[in-house]
């Protein structure tokens, strides 16, 4: 149950727990680099049940709509923080696959991040 999370956090795993599986399953491994990566994003330290819950009501094939409610209610930074977040789940194993990419351009037009913007925040990552 994620109920207790502050909306931000439950925000970041749901993208992080997405992007991770726009490639493939989700194995121990994803799961922990997960955890790790909410906790150093938000200073929030989430278990792995929670994780495997999220990442079990994934959806594959996610529409606009659902991009566009990750984003819902939160500041632009917050916002730039989802991308980053799944930027750094798709680019830890290796160049983005068609899935983790097609994930990637939805989030960023779902979240309004422009082109431009989403490129320079790849860059600044790199």
């Amino acid at each position: 149950n994620l109920a207790g999370l502050p909306t931000h956090v439950q925000r970041v795993l749901a993208v992080a727990c997405h992007a991770a599986k726009a490639d493939s399953e989700v194995g121990d491994a994803k799961i922990d680099m997960i955890a790790a990566i909410v906790q150093r994003t938000t200073d929030v330290e989430v278990d792995a049940s929670q994780i495997r819950s999220v990442v079990a009501h994934c959806e594959k094939s996610l529409q606009q709509q659902d991009f566009a409610e990750f984003g819902k209610g939160l500041a632009s930074t917050q916002k730039e923080l989802l991308l980053k977040v799944a930027l750094i789940v798709v680019g830890s194993d290796g160049a983005p696959n068609k899935g983790e990419q097609k994930f990637l351009s939805g989030l960023a037009s779902g979240l309004l991040i422009s082109t431009p913007r989403f490129q320079r925040i790849v860059a600044e990552m790199a």
